[in-house]
């Protein structure tokens, strides 16, 4: 049997959280992840056995308590969160889930010197204390190998040193990461590491600097420093055998975030040196009095990783000669973001970001001195193309390099070595979809909800969305993997989600989670939301929670223009047009908050929505047939039950997006949008836990639902 746990960072309770009782929720994301690896030790005493275990993030702020832009209600766990073998980890919701540094190295845990790839080369011995800075990581995926120690120490049961085949994929998706220094780690270089392979999907990379957050309602705002690296795969040099341990490290069907526009100016910009993705080798030069070296310093991406179903929302600047610019991805090849699929075999990538954001380096000078003098700002890594250059041996995994091998030696050079490395460029990633970029007549917006919003109401600024409009050019342009669950890199990496546990499938759901299926209509999107018949937003942002109670996600809920839903539905579905004259009956459930002193429960599936959600196979078209909760029934006690909202369709709904700021004509979305009263508790109490919404289409307003929505949840 497998096992599930739920975490609720306000609400739960680590002395009394249970394993598999969603209503003994723990309160820190790393005990619940530590507590279910230790249970799997006491139960899965070999690799054939396929249990693993899942744990639900619910709503909250994850990370120190009451540290930088973290308020008292955060989860309190030290960073950073370690994921672990055969144990996943799931968030209800990318934007209700938030993983936050605090812009502190050393917040809730003892400070480190972490690999900086600042230089081209690392020259001369000790040279490499250039490059250590102390950095704050959110997420580290080096411990997922199943030969990695369990928690409390000792080798899993499971681990099989004879068949490294055996590891399982494990999988982190649906949150939010702000802050830090490095978003998400893998670091590779330590025997028992026999590749890192692990998942990060349908999740935000929030890289954005000096966003002000308040932590706590009616506390003062604080600025929270954007990261330098949303996912850094450094690999350290081995001592035996030559060349570096692989990471295969999937990155699937994420939102990396460098600025938000608002109107005709970009604001909260990431750092200038900030990367989307870097691949990276570490010589291991400041090890050489007692270790070994690469005889080649060059710093170069020699691994193989995935990088899959991604957006990179960059934005367009004026860099000076020798100034820094953001990146979406450094060293980082082609064949690491490319697919292989189909008989006969045809390579395609799937990702969307502009093509001038690619490359070796960030165009920014190299490091000099110590890191104490000053911070990084040009980041190298190479493009090369790579092999195995040691075949693995079990128990030692197999090392990867470029045109030849390392030699171990001492000291660093200058010293000559024995052999040198003949690396060979390899070809930069290419992009499905092409970002404007700023210059010449190509390329897209991403066409984001929170920045269409304000050109409907001027005053609603301030709206983070990163989802998608109806009509968005990254609709359906997205991978989907056949009935073998496999995705196979060009680059030979191959992640196969079929052992896995169902309830970690990154394509179930969006990072919306329950009720927001990943495929629909042609395809999936890029980025890590779908495209659905209903969205709303307007007055609660990317992380807030209810619009009437300023809560521990968004303490800044803004009513100055009243409490207010913006619906948003495409003009246009493989089904029916959706125009001027049609209804549109928005239904909704609610779960009060829970009684002074109880334990809410954690949940999968949101309060008020229906277990088995209801299919209509016979009247209502595929994609547009699952209802989620139930449409005008009697409320349950202590439940309220809003009227159901209707909507006459008007002219003045049909609504153009065209972003002014890319070429004309290349983003275009065709929207239908209007505003409904945030009224659905008039002349009671608001307050209230969960409120989940659907939406069902008719032509005659006495007649048949034509088409029934996908679910929106609003929690807490």
């Amino acid at each position: 049997m497998d096992v599930f746990a739920w975490v609720d960072p306000v609400a739960g309770n680590d002395a009394i959280a249970q394993i598999n009782d969603p209503t003994a929720p723990f309160k820190r994301l790393q005990t619940a992840i530590d507590t279910c690896q230790s249970f799997l030790a006491t139960v899965v005493l070999n690799p054939d056995s396929p249990t693993q275990a899942l744990v639900y993030a619910q709503p909250g702020v994850y990370g120190p308590s009451s540290q930088g832009a973290n308020g008292p209600h955060s989860s309190g766990d030290a960073l950073p969160i370690r994921m672990r073998d055969r144990v996943h980890v799931r968030g209800v919701r990318a934007r209700d889930c938030v993983l936050r540094g605090t812009g502190d190295p050393g917040a809730g845990a003892p400070a480190t010197q972490q690999f900086f790839p600042n230089r081209p080369t690392i020259g001369g011995k000790w040279a490499e204390d250039g490059n250590l800075e102390f950095a704050e990581i959110l997420l580290d995926l080096s411990l997922v190998d199943f030969g990695a120690p369990l928690p409390g120490g000792g080798t899993p049961p499971w681990y099989d040193p004879l068949d490294l085949t055996r590891d399982a994929l494990e999988v982190f998706q649906g949150l939010t990461f702000q802050g830090g220094d490095i978003q998400v780690w893998a670091a590779a270089g330590t025997l028992w590491n026999a590749g890192a392979r692990a998942v990060v999907a349908n999740s935000v990379f929030d890289l954005r600097h000096q966003v002000a957050i308040r932590p706590a309602p009616g506390a003062a705002y604080v600025s929270l420093p954007g990261p330098t690296f949303g996912v850094l795969l450094n690999k350290q040099k081995l001592q035996s055998p030559q060349g570096y341990t692989d990471q295969q490290v999937l990155l699937l069907g994420n939102t990396f975030v460098f600025g938000r526009r608002e109107g005709t100016q970009w604001l909260e910009r990431c750092r200038d040196d900030a990367v989307g993705i870097i691949d990276v080798t570490d010589p291991g030069c400041a090890f050489a009095s007692g270790g070994s070296y690469d005889c080649d310093l060059t710093l170069r991406g020699v691994g193989n990783c995935g990088v899959v179903n991604n957006v990179f929302r960059t934005f367009p600047y004026s860099y000076a000669p020798g100034a820094p610019k953001p990146m979406a991805m450094l060293g980082i090849d082609h064949a690491d973001t490319a697919i292989v699929d189909g008989i006969p075999a045809v390579v395609l990538p799937f990702n969307a970001f502009a093509p001038s954001r690619v490359g070796a380096s960030n165009g920014g000078p190299a490091a000099v001195g110590s890191s104490s003098t000053a911070r990084p700002i040009g980041m190298f890594s190479a493009l090369v193309t790579s092999a195995a250059v040691t075949a693995a041996v079990p128990p030692v995994p197999a090392s990867w390099d470029c045109g030849g091998f390392s030699t171990d030696g001492a000291p660093c050079p200058p010293t000559p070595c024995g052999v040198t490395h003949t690396c060979a460029g390899a070809g930069a990633p290419v992009p499905a979809v092409a970002i404007y970029d700023g210059t010449g007549t190509s390329g897209v917006d991403p066409c984001f909800a929170g920045e269409f919003l304000p050109t409907l109401q001027s005053s609603l600024t301030g709206v983070v969305d990163w989802r998608l409009l109806p009509g968005s050019p990254l609709v359906d342009a997205g991978y989907v993997p056949g009935s073998s669950g496999r995705i196979t890199m060009a680059n030979g990496a191959v992640f196969d989600f079929s052992a896995n546990i169902p309830e970690a499938n990154p394509f179930d759901f969006d990072g919306e989670g329950h009720g927001n299926p990943r495929l629909v209509e042609f395809g999936v999107d890029l980025g890590f939301d779908e495209v659905h018949l209903f969205t709303i937003s307007g007055s609660y942002s990317n992380g807030s929670t209810s619009h009437h109670t300023p809560g521990s996600l968004d303490p800044d809920l803004d009513d100055s223009v009243g409490f207010r839903r913006w619906v948003i539905l495409p003009q246009n579905t493989s089904a029916m047009s959706i125009g001027a004259g049609q209804h549109v009956i928005v239904h909704g459930k609610m779960a009060p908050a829970p009684a002074a002193g109880s334990t809410p429960a954690g949940w999968y599936r949101p309060p008020g929505t229906l277990y088995r959600p209801v299919v209509d196979l016979q009247n209502l078209p595929e994609h547009y047939r699952t209802r989620y909760i139930a449409f005008n029934d009697s409320a349950p006690p202590g439940v309220s039950l809003p009227t159901p909202w209707v909507h006459t369709i008007a002219p003045a709904d049909l609504v153009p997006y065209w972003p002014t700021w890319v070429p004309v004509g290349s983003s275009s979305c065709l929207l239908v949008a209007f505003a409904i009263d945030d009224n659905e508790c008039l002349g009671g109490s608001c307050a209230h836990w969960y409120f989940n919404s659907e939406a069902a289409i008719r032509t005659d307003l006495q007649g048949v639902d034509l088409l029934w929505s996908n679910l929106q949840a609003e929690i807490r």
